[in-house]
C-alpha cells in the first residue's frame, strides 16, 4: 500500500537539508521564502526576452548566491565552524553566536549559498517547463553582441537586479 503524503504546510519554518559533497556531511539550513520582489529581481537578472524567445543565462551562480544569502535565516548548531575550528551558531541567544556567519559562508563556501538560492527559487516546476528555455553563456552587456537587444514588451521594471552576495 502506498504511503500517504503529508500535506504541504503553508507558512511556518522552512528547513532545507543539503549534502555537502566535500565533507560528506548533511547540513541543515533554515530559510524564508523569497518575496515577490526578490523573485522578480532574480528573473530579471537571469532571463531575457528576444523576440518570441526566452533566453536563460547559463551561469547564474552569482544570482543564486545572492538569493541564498537573502533568504537564509540560520543553520543547525554543530554544522559549521570558524577558521579556528570552533563551532559557531546563527542563534543570537547562543554563546557560540557568530554575527558574521553569512559573511563566513559567502567567503569560504559560496557554493552552499548558491545551492540554497537555486533550490528556493526553483522550488516548483511543471512537467514541460524544461523545454521552453534556450541557455546562453552570457547576456552580453556589449551593444555589439546580438543578445544585448532586449525586445520584450514587459511592463516597466520596478525592481533592481539582486545584489552581489
Amino acid at each position: 500500500m502506498p504511503q500517504e503524503q503529508q500535506p504541504l504546510a503553508l507558512g511556518g519554518g522552512n528547513t532545507l537539508e543539503i549534502k555537502d559533497n566535500l565533507s560528506g556531511r548533511t547540513l541543515e539550513f533554515y530559510y524564508r521564502l523569497p518575496t515577490q520582489a526578490e523573485r522578480d529581481a532574480y528573473t530579471k537578472a537571469t532571463v531575457k526576452h528576444k523576440g518570441n524567445k526566452v533566453l536563460s543565462k547559463a551561469n547564474t551562480f552569482r544570482e543564486q548566491t545572492a538569493m541564498g544569502r537573502a533568504v537564509l535565516l540560520g543553520f543547525r548548531k554543530g554544522d559549521l565552524a570558524n577558521q579556528a575550528g570552533q563551532i559557531i551558531s546563527s542563534d543570537k541567544t547562543d554563546p557560540a553566536y557568530e554575527s558574521g556567519w553569512k559573511d563566513l559562508l559567502g567567503q569560504h563556501r559560496p557554493d552552499i549559498l548558491a545551492t540554497i538560492g537555486r533550490l528556493v527559487i526553483k522550488s516548483t516546476s511543471s512537467m514541460d517547463e524544461e523545454n521552453n528555455f534556450e541557455v546562453v553563456e552570457d547576456f552580453g552587456e556589449d551593444p555589439s553582441n546580438p543578445l544585448f537587444d532586449d525586445t520584450s514588451t514587459d511592463a516597466p521594471d520596478q525592481t533592481s537586479p539582486l545584489p552581489s552576495a
